[in-house]
């Protein structure tokens, strides 16, 4: 039991949290040394015209598991895959962990043939309807299972504009890619204390005979202010900075 919630665990927290992001996964890899894959696990999407990356993953759950992520961009249209796959997980556990921490209702579809069987469901994060499929083993009843989440969307201009340049950016080499990363993290970290800190400098220059509860509350409003901006940013780029900077 305890295996199976920490894999499930790890599945949400890579695939299933935000839209999977193909860009942020794949810097999140190379930071925390995740070894890419290029057996057959089963994952890959059979478009070839897909962008798609595997992993073997090994420290981020109690039991090793297979990870893939792909981006598949049609005219305005983009769909990304999410994939979770462990040959020895048990399918029951994982399917209590995975309706239990994902707060699953009933199944929008289940689809059964004589080596395998899926089951679908459907959850909005982020005003984004994302898919969720557990696959059993082959043959069926056998242990065995992937875990996906799917999402298609389409997008507006500013957010394809990001998403381009954030594939431009995955593109640079390793040691670059994890400057650049930690420069942004480091960014939206320390603007929670110099943006506050740099408004309340100005107000009490400004204004010097203001009162105490007032620049208290002109420094939570600023802090406040700051956490949207970043969410803000987190939504049109997909990069999860504070996530990043505590190593995902």
């Amino acid at each position: 039991m305890r295996a199976a919630g920490s894999l499930i665990k790890s599945f949400i927290s890579i695939c299933a949290q935000s839209v999977p992001n193909l860009v942020s996964v794949e810097a999140s890899a190379k930071r925390l040394g995740w070894k890419e894959s290029n057996e057959d696990t089963g994952l890959a999407p059979t478009n070839k015209n897909a962008e798609s990356k595997s992993w073997l993953v090994e420290s981020a759950a109690e039991v090793p598991f297979d990870l893939n992520v792909s981006r598949l961009v049609e005219g305005e249209q983009i769909t990304s895959i999410c994939s979770v796959a462990n040959p020895e997980a048990p399918l029951a556990l994982i399917k209590s962990e995975l309706t239990k921490q994902l707060h699953l209702e009933q199944p929008i579809g289940i689809y059964n043939d004589p080596k395998q069987g899926t089951t679908y469901w459907q959850i909005t994060i982020r005003d984004s309807d994302i898919f969720i499929s557990l696959t059993e083993g082959s043959p069926i009843n056998e242990p065995g299972i992937i875990v996906r989440a799917s999402v298609v969307q389409n997008p507006s201009l500013t957010r394809l504009v990001f998403g381009e340049a954030k594939s431009i950016i995955s593109g640079l080499p390793t040691w670059i890619l994890s400057g650049y990363m930690d420069a942004l993290s480091t960014i939206s970290i320390a603007g929670f204390f110099v943006f506050p800190g740099a408004v309340l400098a100005f107000v009490h220059r400004t204004f010097p005979r203001s009162s105490l509860v007032l620049k208290s509350l002109i420094f939570v409003i600023s802090f406040t202010c700051w956490g949207f901006f970043i969410l803000g940013l987190r939504w049109m780029t997909g990069f999860p900075f504070w996530l990043v900077w505590i190593g995902l």
